[in-house]
This record gives structure tokens, sequence and C-alpha cells, in this order.
């Protein structure tokens, strides 16, 4: 008995099936990855558009934090990820997307930054192990003396703020986010620093020589929505 081909293999007998019967339509599978503020914000209307233009192409998205999003790029298991702060890797495709601009949130209103003391004594909400936002808190408690504070982790962007509005503690997330469920629970912001502050969001994929047309059309569906600067190819 023939061994079972993996879903990769299927979905590129699909695609060069397609190209030999003079179809130009784009077929096969598009395996994303990208951060929950991401997912829930900034992709929607990019996913929409390429469903739009590409029907027959079968989409997949997975969420997690940065580092787990680069291991599953790195281990094949996704076609691009989009994730914070860039890749430090060789033989990748950067493309710059989005540009953020992180805020401390709270459940009142800050006219300034909390004290070392306060800050100390509270409690902080963030993704999992791995995730950039998260390293951003650790290094803007660093930058006020604190070493020790607790962090507790949360899967859920809903579950967190929710939680913050109720008074658990604080959190640190891009203003685009926060001006986006404001609305939906009494959290408030203070603006970090800029060094901390700013953060770009890229996405990043292997070399496009090993692109599949699913994977081609949606960089190009990316290009036009974001306008995104002309590919950056990760040398080291």
């Amino acid at each position: 008995m023939p061994s079972a081909c993996c879903p990769r293999m299927l979905s590129a007998h699909d695609e060069a099936l397609s190209h030999f019967k003079g179809s130009d339509k784009t077929h096969g599978q598009l395996r994303l990855g990208a951060m929950e503020t991401t997912t829930a914000l900034r992709l929607p209307p990019i996913l929409t558009a390429y469903h739009a233009a590409h029907p027959e192409v079968d989409i997949t998205l997975h969420t997690g934090a940065t580092a787990a999003l680069i291991e599953m790029l790195m281990a094949g298991q996704v076609d691009g990820v989009f994730i914070a702060g860039g890749l430090e890797h060789r033989h990748y495709h950067l493309l710059k997307a989005f540009s953020e601009r992180l805020v401390l949130v709270g459940p009142h209103p800050m006219a300034a930054m909390p004290t070392s003391e306060e800050l100390m004594s509270a409690a902080f909400l963030a993704f999992r192990q791995g995730c950039s936002y998260r390293q951003r808190i650790e290094l803007l408690l660093a930058s006020h003396g604190v070493n020790a504070a607790r962090i507790f982790e949360f899967g859920s962007l809903d579950a967190m703020l929710g939680c913050v509005a109720a008074g658990m503690g604080y959190t640190v997330l891009p203003l685009s986010t926060i001006n986006a469920h404001q609305h939906r629970f009494g959290i408030h912001y203070l603006a970090l620093p800029k060094p901390l502050a700013e953060i770009d969001t890229y996405f990043a994929a292997p070399e496009p020589a090993t692109w599949t047309p699913a994977l081609a059309r949606f960089v190009d569906t990316l290009h036009q929505a974001v306008d995104v600067p002309e590919q950056q190819h990760v040398e080291s």
C-alpha cells in the first residue's frame, strides 16, 4: 500500500496540477502564525481581502507568543509568522508589517508612572514566556529597580483585560489593542518611555524561492494592505 502523503505534499501537488491545467486560480494551503494581539486586530481585514481574492486556498491560523511562533516556523509547521521585534536567524525573509506603541494598562487613570514601591508590590499580567510584550514588562520593571515582580501568565487577551479591569494588576500591550477594547473594559493606560514603547511587528517566512503560490499571493496582499517596505533577507 502506498504511503500517505503529508498535507504539504498534497498542497504542492494541487498547485502544480492547477498550473499544468492552465488555471489562474491559486489553490493549496496557507499556514500562518501570529501573536494574539495581531490576530485580533490587524489580521482580519488582511485575511478577508486574501480570501476574497483567492477563495480556493485553505487558511490555517495559529496564535502564540513570538518565541513559540519562531519555533513553528523553523520546524516547517507554518509558512509564515507575524512576530514582534524581528528574527535573528539566517535564511529567513522579513517584512516590516506594523509599528506598535506599547502602553502601561491599569484599572484606574494614571497621571504618572507608578513608583518603584508600587510596582514592586503589584502583579503584572502577561502572555506566556517568549512573548515580546512580556519582555518589555521585565525591562520596564528593571528600569525602576524592580527585579522580582509577580507576573501571572494568561492565554487569552480578553481574560487578561478583564482581570486588569477588575484590579488584579497591570499589563503592557499595544495602544491599538487598548483603543479597540477600551469600550468593553474599564481600563486605562499610560504612555511608556519611548525606547520601551516602540516595537515593530514583522512577517517572517523562508526564502522566496521556496514560497508556494498561496504564500506568494498572501505576501502580495500584505504589501497592498499595509504598504510594507521592500523585503529584507536575514543573513545572521
